[in-house]
């Protein structure tokens, strides 16, 4: 009988310690996943502002020149522009597609955890039932 209580407490702990380690992974891939999104705004807001930046210097440059702000001169300003908000936008996918990814994996920790826990408890009513 002694031997049975401890093959049950056993199993017992042991799922119970492979449910805390899951959980606490759970937990460190959600906290992954709220950081790639804050940091792909911030990284978007650093591009949009360093595009900002570059297009006013060639609107200076070109004023300076006494270029016309039309024609060429204006589709480079614009093509400048569409591809600095791409690169913005392309930085916040990939941020959303990590926030997605860290999602996942802490579902299926949260899953370990619960199996954790249901094979301890079948492994205990095992032991319980061969004595």
């Amino acid at each position: 009988m002694f031997a049975a209580i401890i093959g049950i407490l056993s199993a017992l702990y042991s799922g119970y310690a492979q449910s805390t380690a899951a959980n606490k992974n759970a937990k460190i891939e959600e906290r992954k996943g709220r950081r790639a999104k804050e940091n792909a705004k911030i990284n978007a807001m650093r591009i949009r502002r360093d595009t900002r930046r570059r297009i006013g210097a060639a609107k200076a440059a070109i004023g300076a020149n006494g270029i016309a702000f039309e024609g060429s001169a204006m589709d480079i300003l614009e093509a400048g522009e569409l591809q600095g908000e791409r690169d913005a936008q392309t930085v916040l996918r990939l941020g959303e597609q990590a926030a997605d990814d860290a999602a996942i994996n802490a579902e299926v920790d949260r899953q370990r955890a619960r199996n954790a826990e249901t094979g301890a408890l079948l492994q205990s009513a095992s032991v319980l039932l061969s004595k």
